[in-house]
């Protein structure tokens, strides 16, 4: 965490100056410092930041300390989109993780729960009809959550003192129906892209109470 007068400014300034700011936040650790990128995959076309990070040492931007970088991802085929140099410089190593089996699910369901939700405020069968949805579909944690978070707003835009299964199967259509329209929104903009400009892009990169 940068210092306050190492904070960048509500206005933004020019990349140039961000990524000097951060080779001198980085270089003070004299250290090895391990940074995490979670959902790396949403930096899209702009793969920038991975090429810098890693040819810092290389070009000198870092001289006392040592950078490993780790991005976190669900999308597998996200490496494939990045630029050419960018996946020359990484000299990455893949781990694949298994996805949730509903149990699992199950208990990062519960532990969430226990914090967003009152007491009693969920049937029985809420959090396991969560889990087993997005186990038949996914395994994906984040989405479990997206589930449970939009039934709990169902249940609320209906004044119900309690989350049921009937919400959870309207959150789930909520959820798909989303997917769907982003689904298209994207499917528009590549149409929209012009011939040069597609191929650039193919070749670079809490539920309240």
């Amino acid at each position: 965490m940068a210092p306050p007068q190492g904070q960048l400014p509500a206005t933004g300034l020019p990349p140039s100056e961000v990524y000097n700011r951060m080779w001198d936040v980085l270089d003070g650790y004299e250290d090895t410092v391990i940074i995490v990128l979670d959902e790396v995959d949403s930096i899209g076309s702009k793969d920038e930041l991975l090429y810098k990070l890693s040819r810092a040492e290389k070009e000198r931007d870092l001289t006392d300390t040592e950078i490993s970088v780790i991005g976190i991802s669900n999308n597998l085929s996200f490496r494939d989109k990045l630029d050419p140099r960018v996946q020359s410089s990484l000299c990455e190593r893949e781990l694949q993780f298994s996805t949730y089996d509903a149990g699992e699910l199950q208990a990062i369901l519960r532990d969430r729960a226990d914090t967003a939700f009152k007491p009693n405020a969920l049937d029985d069968g809420v959090i396991p009809y969560c889990a087993a949805l997005v186990a038949s579909e996914s395994g994906d944690a984040r989405k479990a959550l997206d589930l449970l978070y939009e039934a709990g707003q169902i249940a609320r835009a209906n004044d119900a003192d309690v989350v049921t299964e009937a919400h959870v199967r309207d959150g789930w259509d909520e959820l798909r129906r989303e997917r769907i329209v982003e689904g298209l929104a994207e499917c528009n903009q590549h149409e929209d892209t012009g011939p040069e400009e597609r191929h650039t892009h193919t070749h670079r990169l809490p539920v309240g109470r």
